[in-house]
């Protein structure tokens, strides 16, 4: 095994020889980095068909809760899943968000000439962080920040690239349609998401109008890990339920699905409609009452 390998780019154009030498030996060889862009690079210039990518995102419920028995659904919504923070319990996370965004802007962005300034990448970040759960309009998103609408598809790219975001493709029958659709934005960390829209207290999070939101993000977000599947999103469009009611599926099943409000201003409608939809050992308690 060897970590952090896109420090040494020069390594795989010799372990490109040995996988060669060996190709019955499949697993032979673990390369691991927290790099993306730099990592997947260099595999794709010298292991494009040797190699088998994982994406390992953060850690799952019950990986949290099996280090922490002890922990609120409040309390990890607002630590997040980063495995840092529960390995090292007394770790501030907000200090821990703040610097992981400014290594992150500092370490991984710079070198990119598609962000050239940071300061606005950051308002970015945030302006994306408060449509986490929403439709995803690219051209309002755009105009927020003072940026060409074609600049913000580039950023949200390298958003999605680097494992922050990925977006919840609409469900049709003909899978053709899928792509002329608005998805859904998502966070992929929900402590890193409340840090970026200025929710740091369980009491600030019981408060904000954007608690459903967040809410959503996690429970779209650990069904998404768990199941190493490609979740679609599909919307009711008539009746009562039409403002109301999204229903997310998998494989492009719709009657796969389960129903959650899209604008709840508290995440537990949500949770109840769902809990007869997940395993008894992925929801281990209901949402708090407000204190």
């Amino acid at each position: 095994m060897i970590d952090e390998v896109q420090y040494a780019p020069g390594l795989f154009r010799h372990l490109k020889v040995v996988v060669d030498q060996e190709r019955q030996r499949n697993g032979a060889i673990v390369l691991t980095g927290s790099q993306p862009f730099a990592l997947m690079r260099n595999v794709s210039e010298s292991l494009a068909g040797r190699a088998a990518v994982v994406n390992l995102h953060g850690l799952s419920l019950a990986e949290i809760l099996g280090a922490a028995p002890q922990s609120t659904l409040p309390q990890i919504l607002l630590r997040g899943s980063f495995p840092e923070l529960w390995s090292q319990p007394a770790i501030e996370a907000g200090d821990f968000h703040r610097s992981y965004v400014s290594t992150y802007l500092e370490r991984d962005l710079r070198s990119l000439q598609q962000v050239g300034n940071l300061q606005q990448f950051e308002r970015f970040l945030r302006a994306s962080a408060l449509r986490s759960g929403q439709l995803l309009n690219r051209a309002e998103l755009a105009r927020d920040v003072g940026i060409a609408a074609s600049t913000a598809g580039l950023w949200l790219s390298v958003l999605e690239r680097s494992g922050l975001v990925f977006l919840l493709e609409p469900w049709f029958g003909n899978a053709g349609k899928r792509l002329s659709r608005s998805p859904k934005l998502y966070w992929r960390d929900t402590g890193l998401l409340c840090w970026l829209i200025g929710i740091g207290t369980e009491a600030e999070l019981h408060r904000s109008p954007l608690v459903g939101a967040v809410w959503e993000t996690f429970v779209v977000g650990r069904c998404a890990d768990k199941w190493r599947m490609q979740p679609l999103l599909a919307r009711c469009t008539s009746g009562a339920t039409a403002a109301k009611k999204w229903i997310w599926c998998w494989s492009g099943a719709a009657a796969s699905g389960w129903r959650m409000p899209s604008g709840a201003s508290s995440p537990a409608p949500g949770m109840d409609s769902a809990c007869g939809r997940w395993p008894p050992s992925f929801l281990r308690a209901p949402w708090p009452a407000p204190c």
